[in-house]
């Protein structure tokens, strides 16, 4: 990505920031799927000797997956603005994604959610993040050109 921005090379950066989407898209939903498959087997594995913990994990690996489903696009968007020469929106959707959504989700969720909140609030963030994220991406579209 920073080689074709930095040579002008428009056409290429686009057909990167495309394939990138997708090859991250289509990551974090298999990871998600294979969260979804292997939270029982997995859960047994590490958890299995108590029956009340047993569910507990089961239930909250269920739950976490769909952070799956936007973190590596998360990861990605930071990754994309560091090698557009972006450090500061890089490190904005960093910290934010790090830090600000996961403290909020943490302290603010299980106030509602009870324990269900706690395994939440990693979704909550990396879908806040993955707003951030999309909302930078438009707004720099122009500039940088890469859709």
């Amino acid at each position: 990505v920073s080689y074709h921005f930095g040579a002008g090379n428009k056409a290429e950066l686009k057909n990167l920031f495309k394939k990138s989407l997708l090859l991250v898209g289509a990551a974090g939903v298999l990871m998600f799927l294979l969260g979804q498959l292997l939270a029982v087997p997995l859960s047994a594995l590490f958890a299995g000797y108590d029956k009340g913990l047993y569910d507990l994990t089961a239930r909250a690996f269920r739950l976490f997956a769909f952070s799956f489903l936007f973190s590596g696009l998360n990861i990605f968007g930071s990754a994309f603005f560091t090698a557009l020469n972006n450090g500061w929106i890089s490190a904005l959707l960093s910290f934010s994604r790090t830090l600000v959504f996961q403290l909020a989700g943490v302290l603010l969720l299980p106030l509602v959610l009870q324990i269900d909140g706690v395994w939440l609030s990693m979704v909550v963030a990396e879908l806040m993040s993955f707003a951030l994220t999309a909302l930078f991406i438009f707004l720099k579209r122009k500039k940088y050109q890469y859709i």
